[in-house]
């Protein structure tokens, strides 16, 4: 994969996946943008929910363009496809607005890119085992996006201790509850396995 670094542990028992070279490359084309090297500790600000706003305004959105902003999240889908599955929600979040682009959004994206560079050697590992084992978490929300009514919902698939699958999206339908969507987030991620 196009700016994967793979590398074997001394015992070969355990694989790791970066990108420190993209990851560089995109903190130099972005470094007028990170201001601060604060500490960042999750990959999307906590407590932060974008959504569109239904109100396009030309001016900001030229603006954000000329910053770059299609460029900055084109590389972040990259980097949540390849070894940075926390950034899933953020990107999925991103995306949905990225036709009426807010500060708020842009901000977000530059946080996004703060923690990849402060997390760039994690990346994802996988682990020799005996016995490997197929595992699946997802997690729905209740918290409706303004416009359309759905909510958000994940799932990562699990083989050898890394993730092989994972995606944050909108749901299919609009939800009746809470359980509802629980459930609907379920189905989706069941038909991952």
């Amino acid at each position: 994969m196009l700016g994967v670094q793979a590398t074997w542990s001394a015992d070969k028992k355990t694989l790791k996946l970066t990108m420190p070279g993209q990851v560089d490359e995109l903190v130099k084309e972005f470094a007028e943008h990170i201001k601060t090297v604060r500490k960042v500790t999750a990959p999307m600000p906590p407590g932060t929910f974008l959504q569109r706003t239904g109100v396009k305004n030309d001016t900001k959105l030229k603006e954000l363009l000329d910053r770059g902003i299609l460029s900055l999240l084109g590389s972040l889908l990259w980097n949540s496809r390849n070894c940075f599955p926390g950034l899933s929600i953020g990107v999925s979040q991103l995306s949905s607005v990225i036709s009426e682009p807010t500060e708020e959004a842009w901000n977000c994206a530059i946080h996004m890119l703060r923690y990849i560079n402060q997390n760039r050697d994690v990346g994802i590992s996988f682990h020799y085992t005996e016995k490997p084992n197929l595992a699946g978490y997802f997690d729905a929300s209740n918290k409706h996006h303004r416009l359309d009514g759905k909510c958000q919902y994940g799932y990562v698939m699990t083989l050898c201790g890394g993730p092989i699958s994972w995606a944050s999206k909108k749901l299919g339908h609009v939800g009746i509850s809470s359980s509802h969507n629980e459930y609907m987030g379920l189905a989706a991620t069941c038909k991952k396995t």
